[in-house]
């Protein structure tokens, strides 16, 4: 029995970052296993966004406690655009070229 699974993220979600290792980690232990690793975008659109670097700071403290992080992740890098699509659309190109890496980029 074969089985697929899909991560589906936005590459500029933290919780692609705090969820990154346990994805790795499951992809490892059934490497030998006839499970088929994929991944594809779920764009966040405006209502899933912060709707200030403060409301996204509070988030952040939020998550990066949940998670027991030794740092926070930080809100600057914020523009304020109500979706993320360009990045998420490289992402997605990169799989033309045959780019098969699912990791978000942040590390």
């Amino acid at each position: 029995m074969n089985v697929k699974v899909t991560y589906y993220l936005d590459v500029v979600s933290s919780w692609c970052y705090w969820a990154e290792p346990a994805w790795k980690e499951v992809k490892q232990r059934y490497a030998k296993s006839p499970v088929e690793f994929n991944w594809a975008i779920a764009l966040i659109d405006e209502s899933g966004m912060p709707k200030s670097r403060q409301q996204a700071d509070w988030f952040y403290r939020r998550s990066g406690t949940i998670m027991r992080s030794p740092f926070m992740l930080k809100s600057g890098w914020m523009t304020g655009l109500k979706e993320y699509l360009a990045p998420n659309c490289v992402a997605e190109a990169a799989k033309d070229f045959v780019v098969t890496d699912d990791g978000c980029g942040w590390r």
